[in-house]
């Protein structure tokens, strides 16, 4: 995605005096356009290209490369000056003092230096590292290949075995990525649930490091969770939320790991949760990422969560006033518009303005969720467009339903032809009700009969979380939307 103009100044002010000064010490010119433009966009209180430009004396092409070798000065200064780094970033960095120790022949150094970075690697479960120190190691140390050698054939039995836990590591991570695209809502999910966890319960436990093992339960909770062993999946999730909790260096250690199990923590995980509980854990979500900005972006997912439990909850004024503007700064600063858990949150935001009667925000989270081509989602894609008919039929002075209902009719345009006999129906109930606007109520309570010949169309779970079928109750009893959704208790 194409940066902001802006990045390179923000990068600046966020800075500390501590960094500056270095960057000026070690890495600015002493003089020249980089340090002027460097002191002018630090003495700037908002950006202003403009006065750069005036200041520099340079034709915008010529700005434009000054700002990128100013950025790629900067960027150098706060990783050779920033000794508070994310445990991979310091075996990398370890790994090229190696290979600088290599090719001066301080053979004795760079084997000191890489027994150092085993010992991290060991104790943390870095395999993919370990295995390249080993080898390094081993290139450094034996410069014959002796196979008859105890030492070298122990050697390679390491990594053999180191082997073996990468391509492990490998069917964990092809099971993360299932279950991070995972739709609860396509036929079949119950096999391939099935299967997974066949494959985890396979796997063993020789094979795994410290790693390994915390992406193992990780993942056989969220099997469980998705089969609808809820309680199973939150044992796992509390064990392993005691494990971090107990030992606060690996939270430093393994800050994503520890996020991704917060993240899993906030999940309903076939229940109801509680909203005191979601935000006990999107508090601790957030000290994680005070503490590694590097993460912010992921704190999305603990914003839809919070969205969803308050949905669950039906807390409507929440939503609208907490919550979606919380999202809405969130996705403009980091830009996550055009993600699928941003998909997720504008179906759910424009239904809760449409049931608190809020149709022009409605009418933004539709828009928003059409330029989203994250998912492929079918039965969400049907509900929406209903939801958006719903909106054209009882605010036609902001949305037009005659183009719209044209629109969804075309099956070639919508790819929907054979797959929802349920969305089909809709389809059909909204034209008579375009006809006859004077018998919404009767058309809404024939509906809501029909309804019954569908009992297992695709699009129902969304159907029914979404409430549409309350909306045509209301219409039916002619009453507000809201009311005829009962209040948690």
């Amino acid at each position: 995605m194409k940066p902001p103009s802006t990045h390179l100044w923000a990068l600046i002010r966020s800075l500390t005096p501590a960094e500056k000064r270095y960057f000026k010490t070690h890495f600015a010119p002493k003089e020249g356009q980089l340090t002027l433009l460097f002191d002018t966009l630090n003495a700037q209180t908002a950006y202003d290209s403009i006065a750069l430009l005036n200041v520099l004396q340079v034709p915008p092409t010529q700005y434009k490369v000054l700002k990128h070798q100013l950025q790629e000065l900067l960027t150098k200064s706060l990783v050779a000056g920033n000794n508070k780094r994310s445990l991979r970033s310091g075996i990398r960095l370890g790994l090229e003092e190696v290979d600088l120790l290599l090719e001066r022949e301080l053979f004795t150094e760079a084997v000191r230096k890489l027994r150092q970075l085993e010992k991290t690697c060991r104790q943390f479960g870095l395999t993919l590292y370990l295995y390249e120190i080993l080898e390094k190691l081993h290139e450094t140390e034996h410069l014959e290949l002796d196979f008859s050698s105890s030492e070298s054939l122990t050697h390679y039995e390491q990594l053999l075995f180191l082997q073996a836990t990468l391509r492990q590591q490998q069917a964990l991570s092809e099971i993360q990525q299932q279950l991070d695209n995972w739709n609860s809502f396509f036929s079949g999910r119950r096999k391939t649930l099935q299967r997974m966890l066949d494959r985890l319960y396979a796997m063993r436990a020789e094979y795994m490091d410290v790693h390994s093992l915390l992406a193992w339960i990780q993942h056989t909770a969220s099997c469980l969770a998705l089969m609808g062993e809820a309680q199973a999946a939150i044992t796992w999730r509390n064990y392993l939320l005691e494990v971090f909790q107990q030992n606060p260096p690996l939270q430093d250690q393994l800050p994503l790991r520890y996020l991704q199990i917060l993240k899993q923590l906030a999940d309903p995980a076939g229940s109801l949760p509680s909203i005191n509980r979601v935000n006990e854990i999107t508090a601790l979500a957030r000290k994680v990422i005070a503490q590694h900005p590097q993460y912010s972006p992921h704190f999305i997912y603990f914003l839809w969560a919070r969205l969803h439990v308050h949905y669950l909850h039906n807390e409507w004024e929440t939503i609208i006033r907490h919550i979606a503007p919380a999202i809405n700064r969130h996705l403009e600063q980091y830009q996550l518009s055009n993600y699928e858990t941003a998909q997720k949150m504008y179906a759910l935001l424009m239904a809760t303005c449409l049931i608190h009667q809020q149709p022009a925000d409605a009418q933004h989270y539709s828009l928003a969720y059409i330029a989203n081509n994250a998912s492929h989602d079918l039965a969400l894609k049907c509900c929406i467009h209903i939801l958006q008919l719903i909106h054209a039929i009882e605010n036609p002075a902001i949305t037009d339903p005659d183009p719209l209902l044209r629109a969804l009719k075309r099956p070639a345009a919508t790819k929907l032809d054979h797959f929802s006999p349920l969305y089909h129906y809709h389809l059909s109930l909204f034209q008579k009700i375009k006809s006859r606007p004077l018998d919404l109520p009767t058309l809404a309570a024939e509906a809501l009969l029909g309804i019954a010949d569908y009992p297992f169309d695709p699009i129902l779970p969304y159907y029914s979380l979404l409430h549409i079928e309350k909306w045509l109750q209301a219409k039916a009893a002619k009453r507000k939307w809201k009311e005829t959704i009962p209040e948690r208790r």
